[in-house]
Protein backbone atom coordinates (compact mmCIF):
# COMPACT_ATOMS: atom_id res chain seq x y z
CA UNK A 1 0.00 0.00 0.00
CA UNK A 2 1.19 3.46 -0.49
CA UNK A 3 2.86 5.49 2.16
CA UNK A 4 0.44 8.57 1.45
CA UNK A 5 -3.55 8.34 0.34
CA UNK A 6 -4.70 11.41 -1.16
CA UNK A 7 -9.18 12.16 -0.94
CA UNK A 8 -10.39 13.90 -4.05
CA UNK A 9 -14.22 15.05 -3.58
CA UNK A 10 -15.86 16.28 -7.50
CA UNK A 11 -18.80 15.62 -8.88
CA UNK A 12 -17.77 13.24 -11.56
CA UNK A 13 -14.90 11.77 -13.42
CA UNK A 14 -16.75 12.34 -17.02
CA UNK A 15 -14.30 14.29 -19.33
CA UNK A 16 -13.70 17.64 -18.46
CA UNK A 17 -11.55 19.80 -17.60
CA UNK A 18 -10.83 19.36 -13.77
CA UNK A 19 -11.16 15.68 -14.18
CA UNK A 20 -8.63 16.01 -17.07
CA UNK A 21 -6.09 17.99 -14.78
CA UNK A 22 -6.62 15.22 -11.85
CA UNK A 23 -5.99 12.57 -14.29
CA UNK A 24 -2.73 14.57 -15.72
CA UNK A 25 -1.75 14.72 -12.51
CA UNK A 26 -2.06 11.03 -11.01
CA UNK A 27 -0.59 9.17 -14.21
CA UNK A 28 2.78 10.85 -13.66
CA UNK A 29 2.40 10.84 -9.52
CA UNK A 30 4.97 8.14 -7.75
CA UNK A 31 2.33 5.95 -6.99
CA UNK A 32 4.58 3.74 -4.87
CA UNK A 33 4.29 6.54 -2.64
CA UNK A 34 0.97 8.40 -3.03
CA UNK A 35 -2.46 7.03 -4.11
CA UNK A 36 -4.91 9.03 -5.19
CA UNK A 37 -9.12 7.95 -3.96
CA UNK A 38 -12.15 9.60 -5.10
CA UNK A 39 -15.86 10.52 -3.53
CA UNK A 40 -17.79 11.01 -6.22
CA UNK A 41 -21.25 12.53 -5.99
CA UNK A 42 -23.07 11.85 -9.90
CA UNK A 43 -24.08 7.99 -8.77
CA UNK A 44 -22.51 6.91 -12.33
CA UNK A 45 -20.27 3.96 -12.18
CA UNK A 46 -19.54 3.96 -15.50
CA UNK A 47 -18.04 7.34 -15.78
CA UNK A 48 -15.28 8.19 -17.81
CA UNK A 49 -12.29 7.78 -15.59
CA UNK A 50 -13.60 5.28 -13.35
CA UNK A 51 -12.23 2.09 -14.54
CA UNK A 52 -8.36 3.86 -15.09
CA UNK A 53 -8.41 4.88 -11.84
CA UNK A 54 -9.03 1.53 -10.84
CA UNK A 55 -6.28 0.24 -13.22
CA UNK A 56 -3.82 2.97 -11.51
CA UNK A 57 -4.63 1.42 -7.66
CA UNK A 58 -7.12 4.16 -6.90
CA UNK A 59 -10.37 3.55 -5.14
CA UNK A 60 -13.85 5.06 -6.05
CA UNK A 61 -16.89 5.70 -3.59
CA UNK A 62 -19.97 7.66 -3.95
CA UNK A 63 -22.37 9.68 -1.98
CA UNK A 64 -25.91 10.73 -3.50
CA UNK A 65 -26.16 14.20 -5.69
CA UNK A 66 -26.48 17.35 -4.31
CA UNK A 67 -28.16 19.91 -4.20
CA UNK A 68 -30.90 17.20 -5.36
CA UNK A 69 -30.40 15.26 -2.14
CA UNK A 70 -29.20 17.61 0.40
CA UNK A 71 -30.18 15.83 3.38
CA UNK A 72 -28.98 12.50 2.15
CA UNK A 73 -25.53 13.56 0.88
CA UNK A 74 -24.87 15.43 4.02
CA UNK A 75 -25.41 12.00 6.10
CA UNK A 76 -23.77 9.60 3.84
CA UNK A 77 -20.46 12.35 3.25
CA UNK A 78 -19.99 12.64 7.02
CA UNK A 79 -20.53 8.61 7.84
CA UNK A 80 -18.21 8.53 4.83
CA UNK A 81 -14.88 10.88 6.10
CA UNK A 82 -15.91 9.60 9.92
CA UNK A 83 -14.83 6.62 8.73
CA UNK A 84 -12.30 6.87 6.33
CA UNK A 85 -10.23 9.57 8.58
CA UNK A 86 -6.79 8.56 7.74
CA UNK A 87 -6.37 10.35 4.83
CA UNK A 88 -2.83 12.56 4.15
CA UNK A 89 -4.92 15.16 2.45
CA UNK A 90 -8.80 16.22 1.06
CA UNK A 91 -8.46 18.22 -1.77
CA UNK A 92 -12.12 19.26 -3.14
CA UNK A 93 -12.75 20.71 -6.52
CA UNK A 94 -15.37 23.09 -7.56
CA UNK A 95 -15.75 25.82 -9.98
CA UNK A 96 -17.51 28.18 -6.84
CA UNK A 97 -18.05 27.28 -3.50
CA UNK A 98 -21.77 25.55 -3.37
CA UNK A 99 -20.85 22.74 -2.10
CA UNK A 100 -19.05 23.27 0.81
CA UNK A 101 -20.21 20.26 2.88
CA UNK A 102 -16.50 18.50 3.15
CA UNK A 103 -14.97 21.22 4.41
CA UNK A 104 -17.52 22.24 6.86
CA UNK A 105 -17.81 18.47 8.19
CA UNK A 106 -13.81 17.44 7.81
CA UNK A 107 -12.97 20.68 9.52
CA UNK A 108 -15.08 19.27 12.30
CA UNK A 109 -13.77 16.07 12.62
CA UNK A 110 -10.66 17.87 12.77
CA UNK A 111 -9.06 15.76 9.24
CA UNK A 112 -5.77 16.58 8.13
CA UNK A 113 -4.63 19.17 5.21
CA UNK A 114 -8.26 20.27 3.94
CA UNK A 115 -7.30 21.54 0.29
CA UNK A 116 -10.10 23.70 -1.69
CA UNK A 117 -9.22 24.06 -5.75
CA UNK A 118 -10.70 26.37 -7.67
CA UNK A 119 -11.38 25.58 -11.25
CA UNK A 120 -13.56 28.60 -12.77
CA UNK A 121 -14.23 32.29 -12.31
CA UNK A 122 -17.63 32.22 -12.16
CA UNK A 123 -21.13 30.32 -10.69
CA UNK A 124 -23.69 28.46 -13.89
CA UNK A 125 -26.48 29.98 -12.46
CA UNK A 126 -26.75 33.74 -10.84
CA UNK A 127 -29.05 32.29 -8.11
CA UNK A 128 -25.83 30.34 -6.62
CA UNK A 129 -23.41 33.40 -7.07
CA UNK A 130 -25.58 34.59 -3.44
CA UNK A 131 -24.62 31.57 -1.61
CA UNK A 132 -20.99 31.72 -3.47
CA UNK A 133 -19.85 35.22 -1.56
CA UNK A 134 -21.55 34.09 1.61
CA UNK A 135 -19.50 30.94 2.09
CA UNK A 136 -16.24 33.17 0.34
CA UNK A 137 -16.34 34.90 3.81
CA UNK A 138 -15.65 31.86 5.38
CA UNK A 139 -13.51 29.93 3.24
CA UNK A 140 -10.32 30.69 4.84
CA UNK A 141 -11.48 28.92 7.92
CA UNK A 142 -12.49 25.92 6.88
CA UNK A 143 -9.89 25.08 3.95
CA UNK A 144 -5.88 24.58 5.47
CA UNK A 145 -4.71 25.04 1.91
CA UNK A 146 -6.57 26.74 -1.20
CA UNK A 147 -5.31 26.13 -4.96
CA UNK A 148 -6.85 27.95 -8.30
CA UNK A 149 -6.03 27.36 -11.87
CA UNK A 150 -5.65 30.54 -12.59
CA UNK A 151 -5.18 33.78 -10.46
CA UNK A 152 -8.35 35.30 -11.76
CA UNK A 153 -10.03 32.01 -10.28
CA UNK A 154 -8.34 32.37 -7.24
CA UNK A 155 -9.68 35.73 -6.51
CA UNK A 156 -13.21 34.77 -7.52
CA UNK A 157 -13.46 31.95 -5.02
CA UNK A 158 -10.47 33.03 -2.56
CA UNK A 159 -9.78 37.00 -2.76
CA UNK A 160 -6.77 36.41 -1.09
CA UNK A 161 -3.87 34.02 0.13
CA UNK A 162 -4.13 31.16 -2.04
CA UNK A 163 -1.00 29.05 -4.55
CA UNK A 164 -1.91 29.18 -8.61
CA UNK A 165 -0.94 25.46 -10.01
CA UNK A 166 -1.61 25.44 -13.23
CA UNK A 167 -3.58 22.86 -15.33
CA UNK A 168 -0.72 21.36 -16.13
CA UNK A 169 -0.58 18.43 -19.40
CA UNK A 170 1.86 15.95 -20.89
CA UNK A 171 3.69 18.73 -23.27
CA UNK A 172 5.42 16.20 -24.89
CA UNK A 173 2.60 14.33 -25.56
CA UNK A 174 0.95 16.52 -27.51
CA UNK A 175 4.26 18.17 -29.40
CA UNK A 176 5.55 14.58 -30.23
CA UNK A 177 1.95 12.97 -30.77
CA UNK A 178 2.48 9.05 -32.36
CA UNK A 179 0.11 8.76 -34.27
CA UNK A 180 -1.99 11.90 -36.25
CA UNK A 181 -5.68 11.95 -38.14
CA UNK A 182 -5.56 12.90 -41.58
CA UNK A 183 -8.03 15.38 -43.17
CA UNK A 184 -8.89 16.18 -47.02
CA UNK A 185 -10.67 18.77 -46.63
CA UNK A 186 -8.57 22.58 -46.47
CA UNK A 187 -10.09 23.59 -43.40
CA UNK A 188 -10.86 21.36 -40.06
CA UNK A 189 -12.43 23.13 -37.21
CA UNK A 190 -12.08 21.28 -33.84
CA UNK A 191 -13.80 21.64 -30.73
CA UNK A 192 -13.23 19.77 -27.40
CA UNK A 193 -15.76 20.48 -24.07
CA UNK A 194 -19.02 19.13 -22.97
CA UNK A 195 -22.12 19.91 -24.13
CA UNK A 196 -23.12 22.58 -21.68
CA UNK A 197 -24.75 25.77 -22.37
CA UNK A 198 -21.65 27.72 -21.00
CA UNK A 199 -19.59 25.73 -23.83
CA UNK A 200 -22.23 27.86 -26.27
CA UNK A 201 -22.40 24.65 -28.97
CA UNK A 202 -24.99 26.42 -30.46
CA UNK A 203 -22.62 29.41 -31.61
CA UNK A 204 -19.98 27.16 -33.12
CA UNK A 205 -22.95 25.33 -35.68
CA UNK A 206 -23.93 29.04 -36.68
CA UNK A 207 -21.03 30.00 -36.97
CA UNK A 208 -19.39 26.83 -39.21
CA UNK A 209 -22.84 27.20 -41.11
CA UNK A 210 -21.98 30.36 -42.17
CA UNK A 211 -18.14 29.34 -42.66
CA UNK A 212 -18.65 26.05 -44.85
CA UNK A 213 -20.71 28.53 -47.32
CA UNK A 214 -17.47 30.51 -47.47
CA UNK A 215 -15.44 27.76 -47.56
CA UNK A 216 -17.14 24.13 -48.97
CA UNK A 217 -14.06 22.16 -48.20
CA UNK A 218 -14.45 22.43 -44.50
CA UNK A 219 -15.07 20.10 -41.45
CA UNK A 220 -16.13 20.90 -37.66
CA UNK A 221 -14.63 18.20 -35.33
CA UNK A 222 -16.45 17.99 -31.92
CA UNK A 223 -15.32 16.03 -28.89
CA UNK A 224 -16.92 15.37 -25.47
CA UNK A 225 -20.28 14.51 -24.17
CA UNK A 226 -22.84 16.11 -22.03
CA UNK A 227 -26.86 16.71 -21.59
CA UNK A 228 -27.26 19.24 -24.22
CA UNK A 229 -25.43 17.02 -27.19
CA UNK A 230 -28.47 15.55 -29.17
CA UNK A 231 -30.03 19.46 -29.03
CA UNK A 232 -26.74 19.95 -30.84
CA UNK A 233 -27.19 17.10 -33.27
CA UNK A 234 -30.63 18.11 -34.19
CA UNK A 235 -29.65 21.11 -35.21
CA UNK A 236 -26.67 20.09 -37.26
CA UNK A 237 -29.06 18.05 -39.10
CA UNK A 238 -31.62 20.76 -39.13
CA UNK A 239 -28.98 23.16 -41.30
CA UNK A 240 -28.43 20.00 -43.56
CA UNK A 241 -24.40 19.91 -41.82
CA UNK A 242 -24.61 16.21 -41.72
CA UNK A 243 -21.10 14.72 -43.24
CA UNK A 244 -19.76 17.64 -42.26
CA UNK A 245 -19.79 17.45 -38.68
CA UNK A 246 -18.17 14.81 -36.87
CA UNK A 247 -19.08 13.69 -33.08
CA UNK A 248 -16.31 11.96 -31.43
CA UNK A 249 -17.78 11.64 -28.28
CA UNK A 250 -15.12 11.47 -25.42
CA UNK A 251 -11.57 10.22 -26.79
CA UNK A 252 -8.53 9.96 -25.00
CA UNK A 253 -6.44 10.83 -27.49
CA UNK A 254 -7.32 14.50 -28.54
CA UNK A 255 -3.90 15.16 -29.71
CA UNK A 256 -4.28 12.54 -32.40
CA UNK A 257 -6.95 14.62 -33.79
CA UNK A 258 -5.59 18.17 -32.72
CA UNK A 259 -2.48 17.52 -34.14
CA UNK A 260 -3.54 18.44 -37.97
CA UNK A 261 -6.50 20.87 -37.22
CA UNK A 262 -7.00 24.56 -38.87
CA UNK A 263 -7.62 25.82 -35.63
CA UNK A 264 -9.22 24.96 -32.40
CA UNK A 265 -12.48 27.18 -31.84
CA UNK A 266 -13.56 27.79 -28.21
CA UNK A 267 -16.97 30.46 -28.02
CA UNK A 268 -17.81 29.39 -24.13
CA UNK A 269 -19.73 32.02 -22.21
CA UNK A 270 -16.93 32.13 -19.48
CA UNK A 271 -13.81 30.07 -18.51
CA UNK A 272 -11.43 29.49 -15.65
CA UNK A 273 -8.42 28.81 -17.41
CA UNK A 274 -9.82 25.69 -20.17
CA UNK A 275 -7.37 22.35 -20.49
CA UNK A 276 -8.82 22.26 -23.61
CA UNK A 277 -6.87 25.28 -25.07
CA UNK A 278 -4.00 24.61 -23.39
CA UNK A 279 -4.22 21.16 -24.78
CA UNK A 280 -4.38 22.72 -28.33
CA UNK A 281 -1.58 25.01 -27.87
CA UNK A 282 0.87 22.50 -27.14
CA UNK A 283 -0.23 20.82 -30.38
CA UNK A 284 0.75 23.95 -31.91
CA UNK A 285 -2.78 24.21 -33.19
CA UNK A 286 -3.93 28.17 -33.67
CA UNK A 287 -7.02 28.85 -31.40
CA UNK A 288 -9.75 31.01 -31.41
CA UNK A 289 -11.50 31.77 -28.16
CA UNK A 290 -14.05 34.31 -27.00
CA UNK A 291 -13.39 37.21 -25.12
CA UNK A 292 -14.87 36.08 -22.24
CA UNK A 293 -12.18 33.70 -21.48
CA UNK A 294 -9.42 34.04 -19.22
CA UNK A 295 -6.21 36.50 -20.76
CA UNK A 296 -4.11 33.98 -18.59
CA UNK A 297 -4.68 30.88 -21.12
CA UNK A 298 -2.74 32.85 -23.45
CA UNK A 299 0.75 31.11 -23.58
CA UNK A 300 1.70 31.28 -27.32
CA UNK A 301 1.37 34.21 -29.57
CA UNK A 302 -1.23 31.60 -31.51
CA UNK A 303 -4.34 32.80 -29.37
CA UNK A 304 -6.56 34.80 -30.18
CA UNK A 305 -9.64 36.33 -28.69
CA UNK A 306 -13.15 37.29 -29.98
CA UNK A 307 -15.71 38.94 -29.37
CA UNK A 308 -19.18 36.63 -29.65
CA UNK A 309 -21.41 39.24 -30.66
CA UNK A 310 -19.39 39.73 -33.86
CA UNK A 311 -19.19 35.85 -35.86
CA UNK A 312 -17.71 37.75 -38.80
CA UNK A 313 -14.55 38.42 -36.54
CA UNK A 314 -14.11 34.95 -36.12
CA UNK A 315 -14.36 33.96 -39.50
CA UNK A 316 -11.92 36.55 -40.42
CA UNK A 317 -9.69 34.82 -37.67
CA UNK A 318 -10.29 31.43 -39.25
CA UNK A 319 -9.33 32.13 -42.34
CA UNK A 320 -6.32 33.79 -41.23
CA UNK A 321 -5.22 30.73 -39.06
CA UNK A 322 -5.36 29.11 -42.03
CA UNK A 323 -2.15 30.63 -43.47
CA UNK A 324 -0.44 31.46 -40.25
CA UNK A 325 0.05 27.99 -39.55
CA UNK A 326 1.80 25.77 -36.56
CA UNK A 327 3.78 27.14 -33.96
CA UNK A 328 7.41 25.90 -33.62
CA UNK A 329 8.22 22.77 -31.18
CA UNK A 330 10.90 24.22 -29.87
CA UNK A 331 8.94 27.58 -28.85
CA UNK A 332 6.36 25.37 -27.81
CA UNK A 333 8.16 22.96 -25.06
CA UNK A 334 9.94 26.54 -23.71
CA UNK A 335 6.98 28.36 -23.27
CA UNK A 336 4.59 25.47 -21.43
CA UNK A 337 7.53 24.78 -19.21
CA UNK A 338 8.21 28.55 -18.66
CA UNK A 339 4.11 29.38 -17.93
CA UNK A 340 4.14 26.37 -15.47
CA UNK A 341 2.00 23.61 -17.53
CA UNK A 342 4.92 20.87 -17.41
CA UNK A 343 3.44 17.82 -16.00
CA UNK A 344 6.14 16.88 -14.15
CA UNK A 345 6.59 20.70 -12.26
CA UNK A 346 2.87 20.22 -11.01
CA UNK A 347 3.31 16.95 -9.23
CA UNK A 348 6.49 17.80 -7.75
CA UNK A 349 4.72 20.78 -5.62
CA UNK A 350 1.66 19.11 -5.54
CA UNK A 351 3.75 16.22 -4.00
CA UNK A 352 5.39 18.32 -0.98
CA UNK A 353 1.45 19.13 -0.28
CA UNK A 354 0.10 16.02 -0.12
CA UNK A 355 2.91 14.94 2.02
CA UNK A 356 2.24 17.24 5.17
CA UNK A 357 -0.71 15.31 6.32
CA UNK A 358 -0.28 12.32 8.40
CA UNK A 359 0.20 8.52 6.41
CA UNK A 360 -1.85 6.19 5.48
CA UNK A 361 -1.82 2.92 7.10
Amino acid sequence: MSEFRILHIINGMTCGGAESYIMNIYRNMDREKIQFDFLLRDNHGDSFYINEIKSLGGKVFFVPSFPRHFLSNYIETKRFLSKHNCYSAIEIHGNALIYVIPLIIAKRLHLNNIIMHSHSTKCAKKIYEIVHKWNRIYIHRMADVCLACSKEAGKWMFQSNFTVVPNAIDVKKYVFPKETKEYTEEYVLCNVARFLEVKNHSFLIDLFYKFQMLHPSSRLILAGEGPLKEKIMEKVRRLNLDGKVEFLGEVRDVEYYLANATCFLLPSFYEGIPLTVIEAQAAGVPCIVSDRVNREVRITNHVYFAPLEHMGCWIDLIERSKNEGKCKREDILDRMSGAGYDVEQNVNLLTKLYIKGTKFV
